[in-house]
């Protein structure tokens, strides 16, 4: 539930259920002022004051044994990025919280391979420049199952591709051994 913040119990109870039927669905996080809506293709889920949540329309896609989510977020890696400490921690955990929100109730079993996807129009340096913007995807994915993200049952793999837009893809598939 730590990723629910903000959200009753009930509501909370509410979303992984309209989540978990397998099917796409398209969430909407829309901020006004010092409230935060949580929609589900259209239906309002709960509307309270909380932190504003880092992106405002994604893509979750469900199935047997994977989890596929698109987001239209730009990560910069933090080796380069010229702003203030604070500020930089405020993005980071508002990422964070959203990425693990649309995470939270994946059904998913350990272990699990995560592949990230960066999209945008200019590549980064795919050694450390990747990794460094993509850890806090890889720290919500180990949260959503209440783990380190140095866990030997979850495996991340990172690329990029180029792009128009800036946006990531997140697949998360088990992992069966045989």
């Amino acid at each position: 539930m730590k990723h629910l913040t903000g959200m009753s119990a009930a509501d909370a109870a509410m979303f992984r259920k309209k989540l978990a039927d397998g099917k796409p669905h398209t969430i909407g996080v829309h901020v006004t002022g010092k409230a935060t809506t949580v929609c589900v293709d259209g239906k309002r889920i709960t509307k309270k004051p909380r932190q504003p949540i880092a992106f405002v329309e994604q893509t979750i896609t469900r199935g047997k044994g994977y989890v596929l989510l698109q987001l239209p977020i730009r990560v910069v890696s933090g080796d380069n990025a010229r702003i203030h400490w604070g500020q930089r921690s405020r993005q980071t955990k508002q990422k964070r919280q959203g990425i693990g929100l649309l995470l939270n109730g994946h059904g998913l079993r350990l272990p699990v391979l995560a592949r990230m996807v960066r999209l945008a129009p200019r590549k980064l340096d795919g050694h450390d420049g990747l990794r460094s913007a993509m850890k806090v995807v890889a720290d919500a994915v180990a949260d959503a199952f209440g783990v380190r993200d140095d866990n030997v049952w979850i495996s991340f793999d990172y690329d990029q591709k180029p792009s128009k837009a800036y946006g990531i893809t997140i697949m998360i598939s088990e992992v069966h051994e045989d």
